[in-house]
Formats: structure tokens, sequence, C-alpha cells
């Protein structure tokens, strides 16, 4: 039986409510970012549903850039029917969306059971993420059309342009997510050319291995090797740091980024996770 909900903006005042449900979720999606949850509560729209006075789920779908936004986090508690959370948080956090200006949303759900839940709301699978892995050794270098340095703080406003220029309007990283990847990173490096700086990589780890965070080169200047020269330059660097393995992720649909992987050594994992997209100007559903 459904339940009433009252649904209202999150607060920073929320977040112990966000926390424990957070941890006691029993359907929990999260974008794969660099952005932790609890930060999100300072993006709009993140919507709270509550019943009486406990919250019983939420949508967070804030957007990084003007004009494109992905679904961030959706977490919905035990005893509640996520289909009627997500019909009951979906339609106000669309509202919101398309007040903000927003013409695009993504979603990635890994979590199997929200795709039903999407096609109902309109949204349509457009493409995948693949998963590919690298092991050791690292590839021969290659030769080098640019100067290679390591990523600088100070380097940011230039990288995210080059990656605004790099890759569709969804997949575009702000300067903000860009210094978040950037202070997690363990090894971030750019290419420079004519003291122009025309590509970047962000690589990190953690216990679980190392992994191929964002690769971007200036339209201009690809097709040149930059993005071999970079990716080659990272593996290196990491087998040189005790990393015998790396992943990268990117989609389907980006043949020239699986061929480049393939070149220097990355194989299928086997771990894909399908691309939903809604366009805002067309056939909106609840």
């Amino acid at each position: 039986m459904d339940r009433d909900l009252s649904i209202q903006p999150a607060t920073r005042q929320d977040e112990r409510e966000v926390r424990r449900l957070l941890q006691n979720a029993e359907l929990r999606h999260e974008h794969l970012d660099w952005t932790h949850p609890l930060d999100l509560l300072d993006q709009g729209p993140f919507l709270l549903a509550r019943s009486g006075r406990e919250c019983v789920a939420c949508l967070a779908c804030s957007p990084d850039l003007p004009g494109s936004a992905w679904v961030r986090l959706f977490m919905v508690a035990p005893g509640l029917s996520p289909s009627q959370a997500w019909t009951q948080l979906w339609r106000p956090a669309l509202d919101l969306l398309i007040e903000g200006g927003v013409s695009e949303v993504g979603a990635l759900p890994i979590e199997n059971r929200l795709a039903p839940m999407l096609e109902g709301a309109g949204f349509r699978r457009t493409d995948e993420v693949v998963f590919l892995a690298w092991e050791a050794p690292p590839p021969p270098s290659t030769p080098a059309p640019a100067a290679l340095r390591g990523l600088r703080l100070g380097d940011l406003p230039a990288v995210a342009a080059v990656d605004q220029l790099a890759f569709a309007p969804l997949w575009q990283l702000s300067e903000q997510s860009l210094r978040q990847a950037f202070e997690q990173a363990e090894v971030a490096t750019v290419a420079v050319s004519d003291g122009r700086l025309v590509g970047y990589q962000v690589s990190t780890a953690s216990s679980l291995g190392a992994h191929l965070a964002r690769l971007a080169v200036h339209p201009d200047f690809q097709r040149r090797g930059l993005g071999s020269m970079l990716v080659s330059d990272a593996l290196g660097q990491l087998h040189r740091r005790g990393f015998d393995r790396a992943t990268v992720n990117t989609q389907r649909s980006n043949l020239p980024s699986l061929a480049l992987y393939d070149r220097l050594g990355f194989r299928r994992s086997g771990l894909d996770y399908p691309v939903y997209t809604l366009s805002l100007g067309s056939g909106l559903s609840g």
C-alpha cells in the first residue's frame, strides 16, 4: 500500500537524516563521480520525501554545468515502494530542472531496479558505459607531440575549457568537479604545446587499484597521438608507484576512445552500465 509522502527541498540542516538514509537505504543509487552525496545538499534540486517526520527517500539531480544534469542520488528506506518514492520525487524535481533551464537529463542506473522507473518517466536507453582493464607491463613510450608536466591547481580553468570542448554537454565537467578530481588524483598530467594547455589526464587510486578517471584532448589537437602519450605516461607513473592494474571507462559509442585503449592494452572487463537520457523538450511523462 502506498504511503502518504510530503516532498520538500533538502537543506544543510537535513544532513543527519540524509546520512542515516545513506547508511540504511534499501535502494541506493549514486552517480559515478567525485562528489560525496552530502555535498549535494548545497546544490539543488535535492528533494526529500517524508512519511510523517521520518525521511524515507531522497532524489538529487543538480546540474554540474548549465543546461544538463544527471540523476546523482536516489535513496529509498526499507518498507517504502521505490517506484512510489520515484514518482512523487521526480515530478517536482523535473519542474525545478525545467525552471533552471536544463534541457537534458542523464542517468547511469547501476542499481538495476532504477531502469524501469526511468523508462516510465520518459527516459530512453541511448548508450552504455563500458569498463576496461589494463595489466602491467605498461605500454612503450609514444612519440611526444607535446610536452608533459604535472597538473597544477592554476591549470584548472584551462583544463575545464579543454574538457568542455572535448565532450558533448551531458558529459562535460565544471571546473569545480575537476578540482574535486584533482584533489583525489594519484597522477594528473597536462600536455602543453607552444605554451598552450591542449590535453590532460587524471588518474585516481584506492585499495582496489588505479583508475584512469578522465582524459581529454582539445579538438584541434586530436588524432596527433596526444591521448596515447598522456595515457602511456600515466600508466608508467602508476606502474612505478606499484600499481600493476588500472581501469578506465568510456561510452560504447566513443569509438576513437575504445580504439585508443585497445591499442594500449586495455581489455573489456565485462562490467557495463546502461546510459539513459531524457530531453526536456519532448514527450515528458511522470
